[in-house]
């Protein structure tokens, strides 16, 4: 496989026909396709500026458009623009730089940033993040990512948005979720979720964390840290410099978006990096076949329609893939 270098993008999307072969390779779309009225087989004929499937049978020759029953299937924007798209957001393109390099408008990348990170959510539902396990350190913390503002004879205009991380130094790997509360009973139940049995912990002293080694069945051991005296304990030499590290990191990518709208799939973003992108090569690859086994489920779950062949031949509408709305930059 080719290294995903600007000048291999530029060989990828010079042409339609070089980037329906590059997802084709993928999975994305599919090599053949059959009729939906008449089973019969379906080839790629050409149709003003695009392609569309139609039916070999005489008697049918049905059509379809090139992209019902995949991730782009609502889209307006040319399909070289959507798979420079996502080369955009892998390198973390900000909007307004994707969309002038792009030549689209910014509400189309915003939206279709967000639907990218909707792909990392679903991912890292199907496989959930599990950090440490016997002989390895996981440390842990919390980070107030937005503080409430409060002006006189006003209402509040945001409220605290706390986030408790979970790294695993030897992994390079990280979770990260929003919580109500800090205390026992919230943050117990995700550690126990998410670290493996016989896993090292270490943390402040925040009391939450007290009944760690008494979490049933999980063998966990804990050492903890006095930030009021020093940032090392000078007996067990436990430390959370990769954790505090892992906030610096994210606090600087937050910084970019709308922080005061900060939402669960920013924090699924990172996490989704973190886990399935050694370097860019791995993430670009990774976010194809991660966008294959989605569009894989849904039609396993819903179906390709009839109704949807049809809307699908070049009068589609601006729509979510994964039917979420957004109106945040990132």
């Amino acid at each position: 496989m080719p290294r995903f270098k600007d000048s291999y993008m530029h060989e990828i999307t010079s042409s339609l026909m070089t980037v329906i072969s590059f997802l084709q390779s993928f999975g994305i779309l599919p090599q053949e396709k059959n009729c939906l009225k008449c089973g019969c087989k379906a080839s790629l004929a050409a149709h003003k500026s695009t392609f569309l499937w139609k039916c070999r049978a005489k008697k049918c020759r049905r059509k379809s458009g090139l992209l019902t029953g995949t991730f782009f299937k609502k889209s307006r924007l040319p399909l070289q623009s959507l798979v420079r798209l996502l080369y955009c957001w892998l390198r973390k393109f900000p909007v307004r730089m994707a969309a002038d390099h792009l030549g689209v408008s910014a509400k189309s990348v915003v939206d279709w940033y967000q639907f990218i990170r909707n792909v990392c959510s679903w991912k890292l539902l199907q496989d959930p993040m599990l950090l440490g396990g016997p002989g390895r350190e996981v440390q842990i913390d919390e980070s107030l990512q937005i503080r409430a503002k409060y002006n006189r004879g006003r209402k509040l205009a945001k409220q605290d948005r706390w986030v408790f991380g979970i790294y695993d130094f030897s992994e390079k790997k990280g979770y990260l979720t929003f919580v109500d509360r800090r205390d026992a009973a919230t943050l117990l139940p995700i550690i126990q979720r998410h670290v493996l049995p016989g896993t090292t912990i270490i943390s402040d002293q925040w009391a939450a964390y007290q009944g760690i080694e008494d979490i049933l069945g999980m063998h966990y051991k804990y050492l903890s840290v006095n930030h009021r005296r020093n940032f090392v304990d000078t007996l067990s030499g436990a430390h959370t410099n990769a954790v505090e590290r892992m906030w610096s990191i994210c606090k600087r990518q937050f910084k970019a978006m709308n922080r005061t709208m900060l939402v669960p799939s920013y924090l699924d973003e990172y996490m989704w990096r973190s886990k399935y992108g050694k370097d860019f090569d791995d993430l670009f690859i990774n976010l194809l076949a991660h966008i294959r086994e989605y569009q894989e489920a849904q039609c396993r779950e819903g179906g390709e329609s009839r109704n949807e062949e049809d809307s699908d031949l070049g009068l589609e509408s601006h729509m979510d893939p994964l039917d979420t709305g957004s109106d945040k930059e990132n």
